[in-house]
């Protein structure tokens, strides 16, 4: 390899990571279609260790990161959840801080199923608090993650991606900072209205099944003291509900 890149001490670091942990059956790399997961498989391909790339479709990704995935990543194996996150609603209800069933049953539960317990993610540091007080390696039972690229800024993939001329998905250039899940409790009420203008079927489908799960829960009203519409503007509003602390 003759990119300058590769030579850097960030990039270096990360590829030494990743082959010195390689165990026999090879990783799992978790991939998103986001610049991070990006950056990440071109480290694994160029570390040359055996690995399978997957990609946890949760069925509410952004239509442009499904299409970008198809088109620039047609090798990476796609693995979908048992049930929709539109018959997840109608079961558990609205997703919160304590109650986060989508992740658990959208992204984790589908990749459980494949026997490779030593996995690589795109996860840095700087994203969250929580993110960085996990470490760069993370240990659950048998499951044992692995993040090569734990300690890079964001500049550092930007740079990255344009020095090994990766493709990444146009909504980074809309102005989107992260790309995921279209409809989510972790994002702003400002964000919500972006969102629902770029992909209205998206938030239609919400607010039906949500006003299902509502419909099967007549004590919720009485409970709560005011309607579905009110439980949806406040939930749009990052607002704690149901004792969720």
């Amino acid at each position: 390899m003759t990119d300058s890149i590769l030579s850097a001490e960030h990039v270096v670091e990360a590829l030494e990571m990743i082959k010195k942990n390689v165990p026999p059956e090879g990783y799992l790399v978790g991939f998103s279609g986001g610049k991070d997961s990006v950056t990440l498989l071109d480290l694994v391909r160029i570390s040359g260790v055996k690995h399978r790339a997957v990609y946890s479709a949760p069925g509410i990704d952004p239509p442009e990161v499904v299409r970008f995935i198809k088109e620039h990543y047609p090798s990476v194996d796609w693995m979908h959840p048992a049930m929709s996150f539109w018959d997840g609603l109608r079961a558990y209800g609205l997703p919160n801080f304590k109650r986060r069933w989508c992740c658990r049953v959208l992204k984790k539960a589908p990749s459980a199923k494949i026997p490779l317990h030593h996995r690589l993610m795109g996860i840095r540091a700087e994203e969250s608090a929580r993110r960085r007080s996990r470490g760069p390696i993370d240990r659950q039972g048998k499951l044992v993650t692995y993040k090569p690229m734990f300690n890079w800024k964001e500049w550092m993939v930007w740079d990255y991606l344009e020095q090994r001329k990766l493709p990444h998905c146009n909504l980074y250039d809309q102005g989107f900072d992260r790309i995921g899940c279209v409809i989510c409790f972790f994002i702003s009420p400002k964000e919500h209205e972006r969102r629902r203008l770029l992909w209205p079927g998206f938030y239609r489908a919400f607010e039906q099944a949500v006003g299902d799960w509502w419909q099967s829960r007549p004590d919720l009203e009485q409970r709560l003291g005011f309607p579905v519409e009110e439980l949806l503007r406040r939930w749009y509003r990052h607002e704690r509900l149901f004792g969720d602390k």
